[in-house]
């Protein structure tokens, strides 16, 4: 008996060993320092500031609201695109909607911290603050495979307290 299951352990291990097992895209986040961007999009990361987490992003207006820290129920209008231009995601969302900064994707809860209301940022999102290894395709149409980085233009619409 043992004889059996050693040969149908090796049979098995041998059968195995000439398959490949795919278990999804691996985790090797984007470096936006490294990487081309559409010149459509405007995004020169030399000039952009670095948020300790790794984003980037430029001022285009500074606003003269109140200023966003924490996290606080904000409205805001938006586009996302992937770095070839293509606009994956556009949208607005109103202060009475509810949204809270911290149900964004971690990237832009980081790179939006310090936004006026009134003011809109270029926010360039490695793939590690972003959608990491998820490929999805949005409601457009368009498919942002894993490992992308994420640019944003936001301005920011409202700030209100946390209920």
């Amino acid at each position: 008996m043992k004889r059996t299951l050693g040969l149908f352990g090796l049979l098995a291990a041998a059968t195995l060993a000439g398959c490949t097992l795919d278990t999804g895209p691996a985790n090797n986040p984007t470096n936006p320092a490294t990487e081309t961007f559409a010149s459509s999009l405007g995004v020169n990361i030399a000039s952009m500031t670095k948020t300790q987490s790794g984003d980037y992003y430029k001022d285009v207006t500074v606003g003269t609201g109140p200023q966003l820290t924490g996290n606080a129920q904000i409205g805001f209008d938006y586009t996302g695109y992937i770095k070839d231009g293509t606009i994956f995601d556009t949208g607005s969302i109103p202060v009475t909607a509810g949204e809270t900064l911290a149900n964004l994707i971690v990237g832009l809860q980081d790179a939006m911290q310090g936004m006026k209301v009134g003011g809109e940022r270029l926010i360039v999102v490695p793939s590690d603050l972003g959608y990491s290894t998820t490929k999805f395709t949005t409601g457009r149409g368009v498919t942002v495979g894993p490992n992308a980085t994420l640019i944003f233009d936001i301005k920011l619409t409202g700030i209100t307290a946390v209920p």
